[in-house]
């Protein structure tokens, strides 16, 4: 029987090499020996191939976990706290950061996703931060883009509020600007926030309910 070293395995009848086959992502093996490589455990991940050593196997935060043993990337790791996703960031050293984030105040975040609350509302990985940042308002919304120090990320579609409307696709840094992006109702006319439904319907003469 041939022995083959850490980080190896044979899945061949005849193996001619010690070093045969390395270890694919999301296994390690540990001794030189002719079994197959193990797989990480549950609520580890390991995306590089040849691993020797079960420290090799990246552990997910605190509040997430796998759902099967031999996951390969950190994405693998699922956020159980609710309401939160998992951020995977890469420091100047290379090295793998994973968090739970908090959902964006304009998402829904489940099993690791984030979806939009209203619709219309849609989110996107941003590969640079990790964060899921908002790329789309449905009309009558004003898209506020937080990128304060602390509270990356925390993007949300802001209805317009009653006695304005808005048409057009607006965006600010801040929540506290949104209003101003929203038209005044014009006089005479009656705004409920958010959009006109049809704007060549909108007159002076007669009230205009906003949807």
């Amino acid at each position: 029987m041939e022995f083959y070293q850490a980080g190896y395995q044979c899945n061949q009848k005849n193996c001619t090499s010690p070093e045969c086959e390395a270890c694919p992502a999301g296994t390690f093996k540990a001794t030189q020996s002719a079994k197959s490589c193990d797989k990480c455990p549950k609520g580890t991940f390991n995306p590089e191939i040849n691993a020797t050593a079960r420290s090799d196997c990246k552990s997910c935060p605190e509040s997430a976990t796998t759902d099967r043993a031999g996951a390969k990337a950190p994405e693998d790791c699922i956020c159980r706290k609710p309401n939160t996703y998992t951020r995977v960031t890469t420091d100047e050293n290379g090295e793998i950061n994973v968090v739970c984030q908090s959902c964006p105040s304009g998402g829904i975040c489940i099993g690791g996703k984030v979806r939009g609350k209203a619709a219309g509302v849609e989110f996107e990985k941003d590969n640079a931060t990790g964060h899921f940042r908002i790329i789309a308002c449905p009309i009558g919304y004003v898209g506020v883009k937080s990128d304060n120090e602390g509270n990356e990320g925390n993007d949300d579609c802001v209805r317009c509020p009653a006695g304005s409307y808005l048409l057009d696709e607006k965006w600010v840094n801040e929540s506290i600007y949104y209003r101003a992006e929203c038209e005044d109702c014009p006089a005479g006319a009656t705004c409920g926030g958010g959009s006109v439904r049809k704007a060549s319907t909108v007159t002076l003469a007669s009230p205009v309910t906003m949807k």
